[in-house]
Formats: structure tokens, sequence, C-alpha cells
């Protein structure tokens, strides 16, 4: 049974990064917990900061903003380089990404030749994209790669005629259902297994402040389950719009793609270092980077292991 949340007489403020774009459709839990009182219910004053990923890690690094929520990618190479962070939640288990084509292409295979949204470069983005391919039968070298930026930027790439195909996440993807493009791979269902957005925190401002740490993981599970819960659909909802600023269908669009359909949201914020070390091994065979640590060096799960028994199972 979960316990009551603990109130505290001193509110503790704190400072979180998330990216823009799809950082804030993948930051939802955390816009729930702020504008339904999970966050103020455990005594804190949690303030969530759009930062690009530079800006994100030098905070991570001085300790300004010590929480940090973003890929469980090449920003792991931040931490061998010595940013005194470690992962400390799960956030998305799954990528929540679509790979979709100009009307009439059918498989991978059809994108021999072809120009594709992307750069052939580090990130987690480059890394789905070159899976795909290669599970469909292409190397890198039989596509062109064109950078246009994020999904936004590709749907409208897409419709231009500027390239054959690219990657899109919620709310694009389901613009391009809607709009009867082909989806040629739902990596959710193609590759469940492999975490997409963590939490990070730096330990050394942690050290100092463990309690607060462990509330703040309380205040983000009970999120979580308020978020995945259907009798509060119209509400968050309504958050999810209120931060995009696109309108009411693309919120709804997110909630009926990475909800309902495809389960992206950790459970619990749970994440281990079978996982994690699943998506390095990834980076690693497709060339992509080497990471020096083993993959639980990068993590730091006490904390969640203690607001997990806390908050008790759903």
């Amino acid at each position: 049974m979960e316990r009551a949340p603990q109130h505290r007489a001193v509110t503790v403020p704190i400072k979180m990064s998330l990216t823009e774009g799809a950082g804030i459709v993948m930051a939802w839990p955390a816009l729930c917990a702020r504008a339904f009182g999970h966050y103020e219910r455990e005594g804190l004053d949690v303030e969530l900061l759009v930062l690009s990923e530079n800006d994100a890690t030098a905070g991570l690094r001085s300790g300004d903003v010590p929480l940090a929520r973003r890929g469980a990618d090449p920003h792991l190479a931040a931490l061998d380089a010595g940013v005194p962070a470690r992962i400390i939640a799960g956030l998305c288990a799954k990528p929540p990404l679509h790979l979709y084509a100009r009307r009439g292409m059918k498989t991978v295979a059809d994108l021999r030749g072809e120009t594709v949204a992307g750069a052939p470069g580090r990130s987690a983005s480059a890394l789905y994209l070159r899976m795909v391919l290669a599970d469909g039968g292409l190397t890198e070298a039989d596509c062109v790669y064109r950078d246009v930026g994020r999904a936004a930027n590709r749907i409208g790439a897409l419709r231009s005629g500027e390239v054959a195909a690219g990657l899109l996440s919620p709310p694009a993807s389901a613009r391009a259902a809607a709009e009867g493009l082909a989806l040629l791979c739902r990596l959710p269902a193609a590759y469940p297994a492999l975490p997409y957005a963590v939490l990070e925190a730096n330990l050394d401002v942690a050290a100092d402040g463990r309690d607060t740490l462990v509330a703040l993981l309380r205040a983000e599970i009970r999120a979580l389950r308020w978020l995945l819960d259907p009798a509060n659909e119209v509400p968050a909802v309504a958050e999810l719009a209120h931060a995009l600023g696109t309108g009411t269908d693309d919120a709804v669009a997110c909630y009926a793609e990475m909800v309902v359909r495809d389960h992206v949201y950790s459970a619990d914020c749970a994440i281990d270092a079978g996982v994690l070390g699943a998506l390095i091994d990834a980076f690693r065979i497709y060339g992509l980077t080497e990471f020096a640590r083993e993959p639980a060096a990068y993590l730091d799960l006490t904390f969640l292991a203690e607001a997990q028994r806390e908050v008790g199972p759903s």
C-alpha cells in the first residue's frame, strides 16, 4: 500500500533541465508533477528549465542545475570526462520514434539511393536510424543524409520532398500518420528493450541532500502513475497542450501513442545495468561511441530503490 506523501515544513528549491522539442513531451510526468501538486506535497519547489544539451551538461558539472532529463546516449561521455553525475532513474524505456517515408514506399529497402533526414553522427537518433536501416538490409552508404534538425523540421522536409524519410517522434509522427505518409518502422515495437531517456543527478549536490532526492523520486513515481491512469487523461492532455503551445490535438496524439499504444514511459522510473548495457553495446556495434565504463558505473539507483520502497507497489 502506498504511503501518504510526506509534507515538509520547509520548501526546498531545486532546478531540473529538460531539452526543447521532443524533450518537453518526454518530460510529461514532470509537467504533471509540477502542475498537480506531486512535487509540492513532497515539500519541493522544482524549477523546470529548457536548456541546450551543452548547457545541461554545464549545469550538471557545476551543480547549478543538478538534475537533467535527457537521452541515455553519448551524454554518458560527459560522465567519462569527469562530470560528477550518475543516472538515478529511467524516464522512457523505449525509443518513441517512428520512421516515416513518402507515400508509396513499402519497406526500409525502398530507401536505397534516397535522401534521409538525419546526420550520421553520434547521437541516439543517429544510432536508431542506423539500426533501422541495417535491419532493413541497408548500409549507411546506401542512403544520402541531410541534417534538417528536429522532428518538426523533418516532417516539413518530408512534406516538401526534400527528403524521402525521417525519424519522427510524437506529435510529428501522429501528423505523418494522419497525412498518409508511409510508416516503415515503429521503433517502440522493434526495439522495446533500449532505454531512451533518463534522469541524471550531480552526486556531489545529492550527497548533501539525499532526503530531497528521494522525495523528488517519490514525486516522480506518483506523477508517472497519475499520468498513466486513464482517469487523468483529460487534465494530463491539457497540461501537455499548455507546455507545447500547439493546441490540444497534438497532446491528444501524444497520449494515444506514448501512453495508450506504445507504453514508452519507464514503469516506476525503473532502469538497470542490463538495459543500459544493451544501449551501450548498440553504440559500440554500430561504431558510434566507445564508453569507458561498465554500465553499472553510470548508475546510482540507491535513491530510486528507497523511493520505490516508500511509495510501495501500484
